[in-house]
């Protein structure tokens, strides 16, 4: 039975990679340490999001514990390594910019060296971000982000430019040592696993908001930025792809493309007309430093080169996912029989 080494196995795209292998019949040696309850207070922590199943051993170590790492990767030797873990917030980033580099950047490295020292061969598939590009990405027409964008000379936050040096890193294995190392750079991904908080988790975060009946902030663009989604399955699946026939210092985008693309005032709607939710929102007129006006990912190359692969869930299915995931019990009866309000103030 093959072994599959994921980092941040509890975080929303871990955990799913995580049933995705296990249900292949491999064994899933998971590393996380719940960080994001660190990061973003109990509301982000994912703790409770491992699978049960007795080919799954959960390992509570940080990254960047060298030697704990190091004894893990002589014990268990894997025949495949799934890099998720990341500090993923931008607000995050700006506070704390060397913990971000440290988690990103630098433990990225070391991970990559004892791949190299003990397990070369295994595929090395690293979740990196659609952050990469920074704002080179505003001025393209819509639906054209492809991987032709160039990444430097643009503003990016700490996150994007830790996860950019990573992603680089991560492809001079491949070209330098000859490694399967493979970059998947995502863009807004989701899921009922997705412990979202205000800085971070979109989709999650918002739908939480409307079954709860609490207060949306939209930060900047009067809510006409626009977002492609896609669910954390469809992302394992293509992280199985890269495993199973991996392109050395390939690299990716991967997304929900048009068909999940919506703008935040848009989502605000649909969750009133079609999922019965109406919401208070709050417009802030200055948007997050270094933020994405449009992203719509083309998966063109990723389909190209792995044409079984295809996005199973749509805007509308993950949306419901999400409401169904909520406690009932804690729905404000005042969500009920009110249109939306909108406030606009100005963010100092």
């Amino acid at each position: 039975m093959n072994t599959v080494l994921i980092t941040g196995s509890s975080g929303l795209v871990g955990s799913a990679a995580s049933e995705y292998f296990l249900e292949r019949k491999w064994k899933v040696v998971g590393v996380d340490n719940d960080s994001r309850a660190d990061f973003f207070g109990r509301s982000g922590s994912t703790y409770n999001n491992q699978p049960i199943n007795r080919n799954y051993k959960h390992c509570y170590i940080d990254i960047r514990d060298a030697e704990k790492m190091n004894h893990l990767w002589t014990r268990c030797q894997p025949d495949a390594v799934v890099h998720c873990a990341a500090q993923p917030a931008h607000e995050y980033s700006k506070i704390h910019p060397l913990e971000d580099f440290e988690i990103n950047a630098y433990a990225t490295v070391k991970l990559l060296e004892l791949c190299r020292n003990y397990t070369p061969e295994a595929p090395f598939v690293f979740l990196s971000s659609s952050k990469v590009y920074g704002l080179n990405v505003d001025g393209h027409d819509y639906n054209t982000i492809d991987e032709t964008i160039p990444i430097d000379q643009a503003w990016h936050s700490p996150y994007g430019a830790s996860k950019a040096a990573a992603d680089m890193m991560v492809q001079e294995y491949g070209y330098e040592y000859g490694m399967k190392t493979v970059c998947l750079r995502p863009n807004c991904m989701t899921g009922v696993a997705h412990a979202g908080v205000e800085s971070h988790g979109f989709l999650n975060y918002l739908v939480k908001c409307a079954v709860n009946g609490e207060k949306y902030k939209v930060f900047g663009f009067g809510g006409q930025q626009v977002r492609d989604n896609i669910h954390s399955v469809d992302v394992a699946s293509a992280i199985w792809e890269c495993v199973m026939d991996p392109e050395p210092a390939g690299v990716y985008n991967i997304g929900g493309g048009p068909s999940n693309a919506t703008s935040i005032i848009d989502l605000i709607d649909r969750m009133h007309v079609r999922f019965g939710f109406p919401m208070t929102v709050e417009i802030l007129e200055q948007e997050r430093g270094a933020d994405h006006f449009i992203y719509v990912t083309d998966n063109s190359k990723f389909q190209a080169r792995y044409p079984g692969w295809k996005i199973t869930q749509s805007l509308d299915q993950m949306i419901q996912e999400i409401v169904d995931g909520q406690s009932t019990s804690k729905i404000s009866e005042a969500v009920y029989g009110y249109g939306s309000t909108v406030e606009t103030t100005t963010k100092l």
